[in-house]
C-alpha cells in the first residue's frame, strides 16, 4: 500500500464534504428560499448524471485517464470559486450544474484508476478517504458558510495533484463507442432514469441538512460539525 495512491480519494472526499454535504449553509446564507435550494439541487443532479455518462465515454477512449482527471479536479475548483463571487440565484444554480458536469464524474474515473493502481489494498484507501470526508464536514460544519468554498476549492487542489499520482493508463475500450448509441441502449438509459430520483433525493438531502440543522432550538455551528462527525462515524 502507497501512502501517494490515497492522496485523491482522501482529497476528493474532504471536498465533497464540503461542496455537498453543506453547500445549503452558502444557500442560506446568501439568502435563498426553499424552492430556490431545491432548484439548485435538481439541476446538480441532472447534471451529474450527464456528467458520467459523458466524462465515462471519454475517460474509456482517452489515452491519459490521470490527466483527465486532474483536469476536470481543477476545473470542478474553478467552477466552485465562482460560488464565492455570485449573490444572484441564476448565477448559483449556473455555477452548480457546471461544477457539477465535472465533479460528478471524479468518483467512477478516481476509483477505476485506484483499482488499476492497488484493488488490494482499496478498501485501506476508501477508509482513509472517510476519514477526511469526516474531519472536512466537521470543521465546515464548525466555521460556518464562509468555508464552504475555500475548503472545497483547497481539497480539489490536492486532489488534481493526487491525480497524477495514479497510473496514467489509457481507457479500456478498445473501440470508439459514439455516444449515440450510448443513448440508445435501453437499459443504460432505464438504469440512468432509476438513478435521477436517487440523485435528486440525494441533492435535496444535502441542500436542505445544514439549514434546518441550525434552524433548530440551541443549534450551534459547533454541534453542525460534531453532527456530521458522528454521521460518518
Amino acid at each position: 500500500m502507497k501512502l501517494r495512491r490515497g492522496v485523491f480519494i482522501s482529497a476528493y472526499l474532504a471536498a465533497s464534504a464540503a461542496c455537498q454535504g453543506h453547500i445549503g449553509m452558502l444557500y442560506a446564507h446568501l439568502g435563498f428560499t426553499g424552492a430556490q435550494i431545491g432548484m439548485i439541487g435538481t439541476a446538480a443532479a441532472g447534471s451529474a448524471i450527464a456528467s458520467q455518462l459523458f466524462w465515462g465515454n471519454i475517460a474509456d477512449r482517452c489515452r491519459h485517464k490521470a490527466r483527465l482527471l486532474m483536469l476536470l479536479c481543477i476545473s470542478s475548483g474553478a467552477s466552485i470559486l465562482a460560488a464565492q463571487f455570485l449573490r444572484a440565484f441564476a448565477g448559483q444554480i449556473a455555477v452548480s450544474a457546471i461544477f457539477w458536469f465535472g465533479f460528478g464524474a471524479l468518483l467512477p474515473i478516481g476509483d477505476s484508476l485506484l483499482l488499476e493502481a492497488d484493488a488490494m489494498h482499496f478498501g485501506k484507501y476508501r477508509i482513509a478517504g472517510a476519514v477526511c470526508f469526516a474531519l472536512s464536514g466537521a470543521a465546515v460544519g464548525a466555521l460556518g458558510a464562509g468555508s464552504v468554498v475555500p475548503t472545497g476549492a483547497v481539497c480539489l487542489a490536492a486532489a488534481a495533484a493526487g491525480a497524477m499520482m495514479l497510473p496514467n493508463t489509457a481507457g479500456s475500450a478498445k473501440s470508439r463507442v459514439p455516444m449515440k448509441h450510448l443513448l440508445r441502449n435501453r437499459d443504460l438509459m432505464r438504469d440512468l432514469a432509476l438513478m435521477i430520483p436517487v440523485q435528486m433525493a440525494a441533492a435535496y438531502y444535502y441542500g436542505f441538512h445544514s439549514p434546518y440543522f441550525l434552524s433548530l432550538n440551541g443549534a450551534t455551528h459547533a454541534l453542525l460539525g460534531a453532527a456530521a462527525l458522528i454521521a460518518t462515524a
